[in-house]
């Protein structure tokens, strides 16, 4: 017997992903507070603040479902660390110019789209971009995608799928430097922000950190990978680092009004930090707090 939806966006959660509820079907309008008409789509989100509201609170996505049965599975890439290689078929050959590049895929999930496009999926962060010339565009951060199995249903009452040609759940290859190269993106724009040197006792510096963290404008709600590289800043002080990095994000989500996030789940991702620091130190979160003018003496 096919799995409902429901029961699909539970499995995803469970397994890592973050996920939010989006539209899967044409038709309708809304009217903004600006007073002009917005069209209803497909893959539109259904929820408040979107991508930024992904969970893997199973409570949550109960509800969210029950209300919405035939809602697509939206994934938060960068909470869920993943990227993904976007390649259109449809107005362009993407597939014979990622061919072209000679990169390989292997290890990579693929994913094919409702338009006959396809999407890799790689563990990992890494920026949005597109490239409409390649027909290639990339998606990671706080950028989503439809996980498979979320279809698309036309005016005409035909529906087109998601569909995975490989196990979504196992971790996919992670994605390397090479892509980034061939692709001419960059992965990250100076981690370090420069050399650091304290003469402070750990748990002063700690205090600085949260003090700073403070100061800081609401990255998660800006910027997704910041968000993350103020964590990996914090991972030196093990579990009051934790403590810290937890309780400011709660603060955040409490500020921006959104669905509050369980500390199990942040523990979770302060858990996958460790994996992806590639050379963030503390010295990147005063830097941030810099290019803010938000200096802390």
């Amino acid at each position: 017997m096919e799995k409902s939806l429901l029961e699909q966006a539970l499995e995803y959660a469970e397994f890592g992903y973050f996920i939010f509820p989006c539209r899967n079907r044409y038709g309708g309008r809304v009217l903004s507070k600006n007073g002009k008409w917005i069209e209803l789509n497909p893959k539109q989100p259904l929820i408040k603040n979107g991508v930024l509201s992904a969970t893997r609170d199973l409570k949550q996505i109960g509800n969210w479902w029950k209300k919405w049965p035939n809602a697509m599975i939206g994934t938060n890439l960068g909470m869920s660390n993943r990227f993904v290689i976007d390649i259109d078929n449809h107005k362009v050959n993407g597939l014979d110019n990622w061919h072209s590049l000679g990169i390989s895929d292997e290890g990579a999930q693929h994913v094919m789209t409702p338009s006959g496009g396809l999407h890799l999926y790689f563990s990992g962060q890494g920026r949005a971009s597109t490239n409409s010339k390649l027909g290639i565009d990339t998606r990671g951060g706080s950028s989503y995608t439809l996980l498979p199995n979320s279809y698309i249903e036309d005016l005409d009452g035909s529906k087109k799928s998601y569909v995975a040609l490989d196990d979504m759940f196992i971790e996919p290859k992670e994605v390397t430097e090479e892509i980034f190269e061939k692709l001419g993106l960059v992965r990250k724009v100076n981690p370090n922000r420069g050399n650091y040197i304290s003469n402070l006792t750990i748990s002063e510096e700690l205090q600085r950190a949260k003090k700073t963290l403070y100061r800081l404008p609401n990255f998660y709600g800006i910027d997704y990978m910041r968000w993350v590289e103020c964590g990996m800043a914090l991972r030196k002080f093990g579990e009051d680092g934790m403590n810290v990095w937890i309780e400011w994000s709660q603060f955040v989500y409490e500020k921006e009004g959104r669905v509050p996030v369980d500390r199990g789940e942040l523990e979770y991702k302060w858990s996958t930090l460790k994996e992806i620091e590639n050379g963030i130190t503390i010295a990147t979160l005063y830097g941030f707090a810099k290019e803010e003018k938000k200096i802390f003496q």
